[in-house]
């Protein structure tokens, strides 16, 4: 499994991926990237969607049965400026996508995940996402001072510090303490692989300690720190 950390947007190309019910504050357009489906699942392991491609409501809660599909997944968090279309797009459930929309970006995505071309991947979701939201209203980014407040929110010297104006949760569709524990976990899964002791990662990134650490892995991505800094279960490309 390769991950790439972009600029509000995490990446993933991966074969075979299982997991327990995960949810995160992004809007996820995943797909099959050959003519398998894949399925996401409810806490008791029980299928209720299958297909080639979805896009899932932010904080929504489901499992992934993905086996030999080559599943390249788009994780657009708040800050994207395409967040709130997509976000909206889905509504408050899973959305079935057409495989003719999503199916021409996969070789190009693909090679950008495994060269790093973090510019080229931004541009191919940019042009990905604006395809998809073609003929719907869609509210656009953030407005600037929303977009202020989460580069104060981003800088981990400041965020413990900083004092939000009225009204960011609400523009970002989520508590901003979800919002700062969802950039502390890209900061750990960034740093996975260095070698550090996880301990000292997860004092590092601002969480509390390496339980608090464990907990957020398992929720947002369904594997523990300890499994995924192994270089045979993930490729971290930052």
């Amino acid at each position: 499994m390769r991950v790439q950390l972009g600029d509000h947007l995490l990446a993933i190309d991966a074969p075979t991926v299982t997991s327990g019910p995960t949810r995160r504050p992004a809007a996820v357009i995943a797909w099959s990237a050959n003519d398998k489906a894949f399925a996401l699942i409810d806490g008791k392991g029980r299928a209720f969607w299958r297909g080639r491609a979805v896009l899932i409501p932010p904080n929504f809660s489901r499992g992934l049965r993905a086996i030999d599909c080559d599943l390249i997944s788009l994780s657009l968090e708040p800050g994207h400026p395409l967040h709130r279309g997509l976000a909206r797009m889905a509504g408050d459930r899973v959305k079935t996508l057409s495989v003719e929309t999503v199916a021409p970006f996969s070789t190009d995505l693909q090679r950008s995940i495994q060269e790093a071309d973090s510019t080229d991947l931004g541009e191919l979701t940019t042009d990905l996402g604006r395809r998809l939201l073609a003929g719907i209203e869609d509210p656009g980014a953030h407005p600037t001072w929303v977009q202020a407040a989460l580069d104060r929110l981003d800088d981990p010297d400041a965020a413990c510090n900083s004092s939000p104006e009225p009204g960011v949760a609400r523009a970002l569709g989520l508590p901003v303490r979800s919002y700062l524990i969802w950039r502390r976990f890209r900061r750990a899964l960034a740093a996975l692989q260095t070698g550090a002791d996880l301990t000292t990662v997860a004092q590092d990134v601002g969480f509390y300690d390496l339980a608090q650490m464990s907990r957020t892995f398992m929720t947002y991505y369904g594997y523990p720190p300890s499994r995924l800094r192994r270089p045979d279960v993930l490729q971290i490309i930052n």
